[in-house]
């Protein structure tokens, strides 16, 4: 790649090469990026119709005149904003430029962006930190004095209170005129001023203690802080002034306790305490306590160390003191440096619950007596042991989504090719049906193999759909017609000793649901009881019942409707039954059970506003109650004529990869009287079609195929033939699909596997009358 290539290629602007009308020819990886797009989607697209400008339709009639202007060789550029691909608004600094060729055309514009929007951020936050300033200038606690070389400049209200004066006092003032001649170590206050100011110019920031004098003369003790701050080119000291006389007193007052006790606060939030090695027993509790644990100092002082903590906590204390002995004994007793023990424990509260506590502590011998202790600190951690089982929970419900998240991955992978597989399952019975007596044996056998093939479709859009939370179509339906279903559908694989009992309520019951959701659901359930059963046999037993709404339930709707699949096997423990709605948890062998299917069957269930519980121990069986809402709409029959297919005479043009589903639409198209051309070969098809676009009538094509894909293949066949109609086919589930359909505006676009009457009726739409 040349150099202009890889600058182009790797800039972090947004860089992009457009033709004199606009149209998109190149963008960078910067943009591309920034926009959440590929090339290949804005490629030969005006540059105001691009997602850069989706937003804001004013930006996209600037723009489009700023094309207008670049193109008649000016060069724009202004300020605008762009989505990126979060959709949050960037501030850019744009511009767009002509590039003329040798003879001076103007060939090419060159639109780039530079995202500005932190610049502009720093710049608000600029202003927001002066106002800041100066309102913590007018409104601190401590005096503040700006000099400018040895001259106050300014100062604020704290500095004319502590100074007691005017501003017309300060300003223009030197700083010894509020200093005594001579601070208390003897040396001349102006020269030493002089060099702490020297010293804060030179970049090195000062903190001193200093003798003020107030403009009466009165002395007092400051801290002063002493800071050089930099104005454009002007550097300036800023002098913080904190008045410590009361804090000084207060300093001397407090040396005079006792020393004991020094680097211990009674103020602090943790307890601190003094263990007598000896008896076990605390000497010393600080008023703390009470807030941590409720017990004043005194009693906690009375408790035995068993009291005072939990066992646990006890025999560490205790293990600890045994081990400082055996130190001792040996001549290694390590009094001479600082060792700290840090265990958490857990402490009762004066109100009967416990906190969780951590405490550091350090042997030590009492000055006075001798006597061997450990001085301690103790910190309430009950929120943040909380926080760290929250925590922790919060990452198991994140492992738990990633594995979800693997399931819909999983999903989508394999279901475009087991779309295709079911396509010529379906597609090649079907034709093979037309030509069998309806009454006959084999006729009713493969029926059965296209009504478990539908299944199977419905069970992969159900995967997909589910693993990806989408909303379900669902209807009014009648539920113990699925029941039904399933057990004739079961009841030839069942061994003679196990026996299927149904009590259906003779009552028509209805539930709003997707079929394959009940079905899913029902031959969950089912298939894990006769497993459950298939050593000790047994009776598995299906009812369906109205009942009452359960206790929780938020409506007012009373109607409700009972599924129970109860078997006699033998039984769960507690530990099963507390996990058997985990995602791939099973008792199965793993070639058997996957853990996927009580999952399934609990988020289906939830999803429908029901609930699920299961009940069981061992030796007595298992019981499972689903609670669902009634339909709250009659089920409507709507009678769909599909015996007579549509058919034609009209040329076809059939382009998949899959032989098996060429195979089935020549056949079966052919035998509706249409001519038909099909082709495994994208690159083929558009050969031959290219030779006599005007000789097809209609192109039928996969949009997934290797060389050339099917929106590919109708974007070249339609540049020769515009007016083609066309119907797309593909076995992927994923929405992008669709909307890529409906923008290459095809006639019609079908999911696999195809049902031949709705290929029909699609072709007949899709042909002009």
């Amino acid at each position: 790649m040349d150099p202009v290539g890889k600058l182009f290629d790797h800039s972090l602007h947004l860089i992009g090469l457009l033709d004199a009308d606009g149209l998109v020819l190149r963008a960078n990886q910067s943009a591309l990026t920034f926009a959440g797009v590929t090339e290949d989607q804005i490629r030969n697209q005006p540059f105001w119709d691009t997602p850069f400008w989706s937003h804001d339709p004013e930006q996209r009639t600037r723009v489009r005149e700023a094309v207008k202007q670049a193109a008649c060789g000016e060069t724009i550029c202004f300020e605008t904003t762009h989505p990126d691909a979060d959709g949050h608004i960037r501030v850019i600094d744009f511009s767009i430029r002509p590039l003329p060729d040798e003879n001076g055309r103007i060939s090419f514009l060159v639109p780039e962006g530079r995202d500005i929007t932190e610049l502009r951020q720093a710049e608000i936050s600029l202003k927001e930190s002066e106002t800041r300033y100066r309102t913590l200038f007018e409104n601190a606690g401590d005096a503040i004095l700006i000099m400018d070389g040895i001259r106050f400049s300014d100062c604020n209200d704290k500095a004319l209170e502590i100074f007691a004066c005017s501003r017309r006092d300060v300003i223009g003032q030197s700083p010894f005129r509020f200093s005594p001649l001579v601070q208390p170590d003897g040396c001349a206050s102006e020269k030493k001023a002089l060099q702490y100011i020297e010293a804060a110019l030179a970049g090195q920031p000062q903190f001193f203690q200093w003798t003020h004098a107030r403009f009466d003369g009165t002395k007092f003790d400051a801290e002063v802080s002493l800071n050089a701050i930099q104005v454009g080119r002007s550097s300036f000291l800023q002098a913080i002034v904190r008045d410590v006389t009361a804090r000084k007193e207060a300093e001397r007052k407090q040396a005079e306790n006792e020393e004991r006790f020094r680097f211990l606060t009674e103020n602090t939030k943790d307890v601190v305490w003094i263990l007598d090695v000896e008896t076990l027993r605390f000497t010393y509790v600080n008023p703390s306590a009470v807030r941590q644990r409720g017990f004043t100092p005194e009693e906690i002082m009375a408790q035995p160390l068993d009291e005072a903590l939990d066992k646990a906590g006890a025999d560490y204390v205790r293990r600890l003191i045994a081990g400082h002995r055996a130190a001792l004994e040996k001549g290694e007793e390590q009094l001479d440096q600082t060792v700290y023990y840090t265990e958490q424990m857990k402490q009762p509260h004066k109100n009967g619950s416990w906190i969780w506590t951590e405490a550091t502590g350090s042997f030590r011998r009492n000055p006075s007596t001798g006597r061997l202790e450990i001085y301690g600190v103790t910190r309430d951690i009950t929120e943040r042991v909380h926080a760290e089982g929250e925590r922790e929970k919060l990452e198991r419900q994140l492992r738990q989504a990633q594995k979800m998240e693997a399931i819909g991955t999983l999903a989508g992978g394999i279901s475009h090719d087991f779309n295709n597989i079911l396509s010529v399952v379906l597609g090649n019975t079907n034709l093979v049906l037309k030509d069998l007596d309806p009454q006959s044996r084999i006729y009713k056998k493969l029926s059965m193999v296209v009504k478990a093939g539908e299944r199977a479709a419905d069970l992969v859009r159900q995967i997909l759909s589910f693993s990806r939370h989408e909303e379900k179509t669902r209807q009014p339906l009648y539920i113990h017609i699925i029941v039904k279903e399933i057990v004739k559908l079961l009841k030839p694989s069942v061994p003679n000793t196990i026996t299927i009992q149904t009590c259906l309520c003779a009552d028509a019951l209805s539930v709003c649901a997707d079929p394959t959701e009940i079905h899913q659901v029902i031959m969950n359930l089912c298939a894990n009881a006769l497993y459950a059963m298939k050593e000790t046999g047994g009776e598995l037993c299906i009812s369906l019942n109205p009942c009452s709404p359960p206790a929780d339930f938020p409506g007012s709707d009373p109607s409700f409707i009972e599924l129970t699949v109860h078997d006699t096997g033998p039984g769960m423990d507690r530990e099963v039954l507390e996990r058997v709605f985990e995602p791939f948890y099973t008792t199965k062998p793993r070639e058997i059970g996957t853990g996927l299917g009580l999952w399934v069957v609990h988020g289906i269930v939830k999803a429908m506003g029901g609930t699920i519980e299961i009940s069981s121990s061992l030796g007595s069986g298992t019981l499972v109650r689903i609670l669902l809402p009634a339909a709250q709409s009659p089920i409507k029959e709507i009678p769909v004529a599909r015996d007579a297919l549509p058919g034609g005479n009209e040329r076809l043009f059939v382009v998949d990869d899959e032989t098996g589903i060429i195979s089935f639409m020549t056949d079966f198209l052919t035998g509706l009287g249409y001519s038909v051309q099909a082709f495994v070969d994208s690159e083929k098809a558009l050969d031959i079609f290219s030779r006599a676009p005007q000789e097809v009538d209609l192109l039928i094509s996969d949009c997934i195929m290797p060389n050339r894909n099917g929106f590919d293949l109708v974007q070249a066949m339609r540049r020769l033939r515009p007016d083609l109609p066309v119907i797309l086919c593909t076995g992927s589930t994923e929405e992008k699909m669709r909307a890529a359909a409906k923008k290459a505006g095809v006639q019609s676009f079908l999911i696999k596997p195809l049902d031949a009457f709705t290929l029909a009726m699609e072709i007949r739409k899709a042909l002009p009358h």
